[in-house]
């Protein structure tokens, strides 16, 4: 299935829902907030909030999983990587940057013995300290980067529910004028 295809479906079955356009559009909102917000593995649990801001939740399920996949990647994260650490340096708050050569680093010192080194850095209380004051830095660069990238597409996704549900109309008049003609062309072969 091409992927113009699938936004497309996922789009109507957005304007199909029975709820009001206001209540869809947060819904739509608060999904794409966490598709684009580094919260990957907990995406669709957390669209279950959606009420809390007076959202729809099928909004938001639907927005997190059409927007998703085009936020889940290494560049994406790098890009909220880089909006952080560029507004910590605008205010003056100082962050330990992460370097290439300390992932490198890490990842060939946990190859060396990779069960024990697994268990020391992510299970033991001294790994886990070591392990934070490395990425501690590249960690809030994300999220702070994620936050602000993620409100903007929420923003946008909230005031472009209008747009689809024009859209959607058009699309609905385009059908019911197909199957008339598709009638009318039976009757025709019938006659």
């Amino acid at each position: 299935m091409n992927i113009k295809r699938l936004i497309k479906l996922r789009l109507i079955k957005l304007m199909r829902i029975r709820d009001k356009l206001e209540c869809i559009a947060r819904g739509f909102a608060w999904g794409t907030f966490l598709a684009i917000w580094p919260s990957v593995p907990f995406n669709t649990i957390l669209c279950f909030l959606a009420p809390l801001f007076g959202g729809n939740i099928m909004a938001a399920i639907i927005a997190s999983w059409t927007v998703g996949p085009f936020f889940i990647s290494p560049v994406y994260y790098y890009l909220s990587y880089l909006t952080g650490k560029y507004l910590f340096k605008l205010f003056r708050i100082p962050i330990q940057v992460l370097h290439y050569e300390q992932i490198e680093k890490f990842i060939l010192k946990i190859s060396e013995n990779p069960f024990e080194n697994i268990y020391y850095y992510f299970f033991t209380s001294t790994g886990l300290k070591i392990f934070w004051k490395n990425v501690e830095g590249f960690f809030f660069a994300l999220m702070i980067g994620g936050l602000i990238l993620g409100i903007i597409g929420a923003y946008i996704s909230y005031k472009s529910i209008w747009w689809i549900r024009d859209w959607f109309i058009e699309h609905k008049k385009k059908i019911l004028i197909k199957r008339k003609l598709k009638i009318e062309k039976r009757s025709q072969q019938q006659v």
